[in-house]
């Protein structure tokens, strides 16, 4: 789960302009609910790749919704690390 999620992001990121609109904001609800449920699966390179990205989203000045959502995974992800 943890390499495809990683593997995922960036290019989504990265292809901002050519993606439909909304479809950002339906993965990052994705991640929210895979981490909230699969937390033991997460490596912690895993989880540092992903909050890499999560900042990436904040700081292109992207949707309210969207910077919103990067904040709830990054919580879930702390608060699934401390129970693993």
């Amino acid at each position: 789960m943890g390499p495809l999620l990683c593997n995922t992001f960036p290019r989504l990121i990265g292809n901002r302009a050519d993606l439909p609109e909304g479809l950002l904001h339906k993965f990052l609800g994705i991640l929210l609910n895979m981490i909230k449920f699969n937390p033991a699966y997460l490596d912690p390179e895993v989880v540092c790749g992903l909050i890499e990205c999560l900042g990436h989203v904040c700081l292109l000045k992207d949707t309210n919704e969207n910077v919103a959502l990067c904040l709830q995974v990054s919580c879930v992800l702390g608060i699934s690390e401390d129970k693993t």
